[in-house]
């Protein structure tokens, strides 16, 4: 019973591998003082369309305040740009900007412009090429204080969440000693 509970476990973590061909989305607050901001990661991988070569941001600012500007930045190592979405609760996202990074963890930050709570929702998505062209690549998005983290391909996971299974199993088949007391 328990190793069927843990195998099923396992295959929902399996299944919610990152995808290759969906970009991550995250919706979110910003605290009411206007110093607010969130730092998020970005983890860019091969999820089997080829190695990641850039990474995409946009950002919408859901509303709330009226006239505070919603702003992302992309970072990894000494590469950075930003964008700004400017019209409040508008229902359209920043233009789109890229980091040409490859492969591995991107720090993104988002803030506002003006006091008081705002919501925001950030899209990021890793790609093949250069300036956010090529195939769609695996894209995580999570907050840095914790949350997702990438496991690989899904045909790894997989592999991953068998030999877990196997192990669990074994162990539960395993004949019990009793302690001499």
């Amino acid at each position: 019973m328990v190793a069927l509970r843990i195998g099923a476990v396992l295959l929902a973590l399996c299944l919610s591998a990152p995808s290759a061909s969906i970009a991550a989305t995250l919706q979110a607050d910003l605290a009411s003082p206007a110093s607010a901001s969130a730092l998020l990661a970005v983890d860019c991988l091969n999820a089997g369309t080829g190695e990641p070569a850039s990474l995409t941001v946009q950002v919408a600012n859901l509303g709330r305040i009226s006239g505070a500007f919603v702003s992302a930045q992309i970072r990894k190592g000494t590469s950075a740009t930003n964008t700004t979405d400017p019209v409040d609760a508008d229902g359209a996202s920043s233009p789109a900007v890229f980091v040409n990074g490859g492969a591995g963890r991107y720090d993104v930050f988002v803030d506002k412009s003006g006091a008081g709570q705002e919501s925001f929702e950030i899209v990021a998505q890793c790609w093949t090429g250069a300036g956010g062209t090529g195939a769609p690549a695996g894209t995580s998005l999570f907050s840095s204080q914790g949350g997702a983290v990438a496991t690989g391909s899904v045909g790894g996971a997989l592999l991953l969440g068998a030999s877990l299974v196997a192990m669990v199993t074994a162990s539960l088949r395993a004949p019990r000693r009793k302690l001499a007391g």
